[in-house]
């Protein structure tokens, strides 16, 4: 990921989440369909999906986080290789924000980043989220 991506907050300066791109205060996310999938989306991320440098900001941000724990590389690594046939992580992290797989992406974040006790080697929320992996990518096969 772009180590220069620009942060254009979209946020007051005052607001407790100002340093974040992503508001951990939402514990969960739910949608159902396209436009559920962008005003999650947004709320998440405190921004118009279609700001393209802000979500480049957040894909840092959630990299720079994740970038040297197996327990994401290899999530992000499998996407990747599942669906590109590439070992490339950071292309592994984008699909995760994908309508297919944010949902069960975001609450494993989410757990990392606000969990002093979070395990950094194996993690329910993780097999969780491989499961949906293995889902998605054994529908694609047929």
């Amino acid at each position: 990921m772009s180590s220069e991506a620009p942060f254009l907050p979209t946020l007051p300066r005052e607001h407790p989440c100002y340093d974040f791109p992503i508001d951990f205060r939402i514990k969960s996310i739910q949608y159902s369909n396209d436009m559920e999938y962008r005003t999650i989306l947004e709320a998440l991320c405190f921004y118009n999906v279609d700001n393209e440098p802000y979500m480049q900001y957040v894909f840092d941000f959630v990299w720079e986080n994740t970038n040297d724990l197996p327990i994401f590389m290899d999530l992000y690594k499998s996407v990747a290789a599942g669906y590109l046939l590439s070992e490339d992580a950071s292309l592994g992290l984008a699909i995760l924000f994908s309508y297919d797989y944010l949902c069960d992406f975001y609450p494993l974040f989410r757990e990392y980043m606000t969990n002093l006790g979070f395990d950094e080697t194996t993690h329910p929320l993780q097999a969780k989220l491989k499961e949906a992996i293995d889902t998605h990518l054994n529908k694609s096969d047929r």
